[in-house]
């Protein structure tokens, strides 16, 4: 007896689940989103091997999915439901940060914690719960963000390492889902949502502050130079304070630190050599706290006042207290409203009340003179 049941040349056959695995793999590797074109029926079935009828049928069921969408006389393209995520975790967000949000040795909670604080006191007063994960090296990172990207959370502040090719790795978070926020620095090719400092205009006002004690000579100290946003603006802001007072930059008065045996930076060699110039620097403008202390370390070493024989300003989060040499003009960051900003934003994206475009948001800094 004839069976009147039609081969299963569709999605359920094997040439169907060949072409759905294709499909899905050439969307995940070109990163194609709603609204991008897949290749044609022709293309598939020559790329696979297979019937157009197979390829058209499997298709279709992708589109009965919810997968893709034809589009009369334009092609079939990639739907916005491939792309929706289960909202049975709406409720959490994904808090991602280097290291543990902690204390300092003086037990002052840091500026990675009180960002920590500032996004759980606007998220659990919303009713959101808030999952801290850690990254102490590279390889951590990568993992987190690759579960991020893949569904594992719906959502994530982020404060991204230094590393040089960073861009690279959160490309993956390309778009606005799963929604992300950046804090602290970002990157500018990259269409995502950030929180920052205004650290251009921090720089720029702690220079200025030194310019109007009288300081001509002024040295840029900094840990790193190149990809990072916080750092390129910062030097930007030094640079342009000098220009609006008439003072020539000089690039022999930016430099970063000496990498010492054992490890270890410091800065005594080049403040030993700016302090013999002919003409030699009376102040330092120090990108980060931590290159503020080294300032203090090799001022020690070389038996020079801070202030005194040399003046100090600079980027310093750290709380001041007995035994904290902070400098004489320092710049502090907002970093409980950079948390606070930061999920706002995210709950605003998540909602559907944010804009369409990336958010960039300035969080101005205090400079602080003694």
């Amino acid at each position: 007896m004839r069976s009147n049941r039609k081969p299963n040349n569709g999605l359920g056959s094997p040439h169907g689940i060949r072409v759905r695995e294709w499909l899905l793999a050439h969307i995940k590797q070109h990163n194609l989103g709603p609204g991008d074109r897949i290749p044609s029926e022709r293309y598939l079935a020559d790329a696979l091997g297979i019937s157009r009828l197979t390829v058209s049928r499997a298709i279709n069921q992708l589109v009965d999915q919810g997968m893709l969408v034809r589009q009369s006389r334009s092609g079939t393209f990639v739907n916005r439901r491939a792309f929706e995520r289960p909202k049975t975790r709406r409720n959490t967000v994904a808090l991602i940060m280097p290291g543990r949000p902690g204390r300092d040795e003086l037990g002052v909670q840091t500026p990675i914690g009180r960002i920590a604080q500032g996004a759980s006191s606007v998220l659990v007063a919303q009713g959101y719960r808030m999952v801290v994960h850690y990254y102490h090296f590279l390889g951590d990172e990568l993992d987190i963000v690759r579960e991020l990207a893949g569904g594992e959370w719906d959502c994530a502040i982020i404060y991204p390492s230094f590393f040089q090719y960073n861009n690279v790795l959160y490309a993956q978070l390309n778009g606005q889902d799963p929604p992300v926020v950046l804090v602290d620095h970002y990157f500018p090719k990259l269409p995502l949502d950030r929180v920052v400092t205004d650290n251009f205009a921090g720089a720029r006002d702690a220079v200025r502050a030194l310019v109007a004690r009288g300081h001509r000579r002024i040295a840029c100290f900094s840990e790193y130079f190149g990809a990072v946003t916080s750092v390129i603006d910062r030097a930007a802001g030094y640079r342009a304070a000098l220009e609006e007072a008439g003072i020539a930059y000089d690039e022999e008065l930016v430099c970063g630190p000496q990498l010492m045996p054992g490890g270890t930076q410091s800065f005594l060699f080049a403040m030993e050599h700016m302090l013999r110039m002919p003409d030699p620097i009376t102040a330092i403008f120090a990108i980060n706290e931590n290159v503020a202390l080294m300032v203090q370390q090799a001022a020690d070493k070389l038996g020079l006042l801070v202030p005194g024989d040399i003046e100090l300003a600079g980027f310093f989060d750290a709380a001041v207290s007995d035994g904290v040499r902070a400098p004489s003009i320092r710049v502090v960051q907002a970093v409980t409203e950079i948390g606070q900003t930061a999920a706002g934003l995210l709950l605003d994206r998540i909602a559907g009340r944010a804009p369409a475009e990336p958010q960039h948001i300035l969080i101005p800094a205090r400079v602080m003179e003694q």
